[in-house]
């Protein structure tokens, strides 16, 4: 029978895993192995515990990342290799999807507020 984590234990080594810093470079099979688990069983876990698939967790770790960066006034193209991104543009058009406004436009308006929620 299988036997399920406490969805806080599950929770707490998926962001140790995400928060190492060679994780936004590996693939999801092997984050997910890095976790313990399949992939696709590890992604049903998450999707019961939180809602969010490992994907989606690491786009949220990634954006947390990028934002804390952009927020010291590092390089765009910085940020983009910190967070797993080799090109730039491509890290543009992936910040922009998720939070409605470009890295440069959203560190101007982080100093202001900040932002770390994900557009669905």
């Amino acid at each position: 029978s299988d036997t399920v984590p406490a969805g806080g234990n599950l929770l707490r080594n998926v962001r140790r895993v995400l928060g190492q810093p060679d994780a936004p470079r590996q693939g999801l099979s092997t984050l997910a192995r890095r976790v313990g688990y399949h992939p696709d069983y590890l992604n049903r876990l998450l999707k019961q515990t939180c809602g969010l698939t490992l994907g989606e967790c690491r786009s949220v770790a990634r954006l947390q990342t990028a934002q804390r960066l952009l927020g010291q006034a590092r390089p765009v193209s910085e940020v983009a290799q910190e967070t797993g991104f080799d090109d730039p543009n491509y890290f543009a058009r992936w910040f922009r999807a998720q939070t409605g406004c470009t890295p440069t436009a959203w560190r101007a308006g982080s100093l202001v507020s900040s932002r770390t929620t994900i557009r669905r």
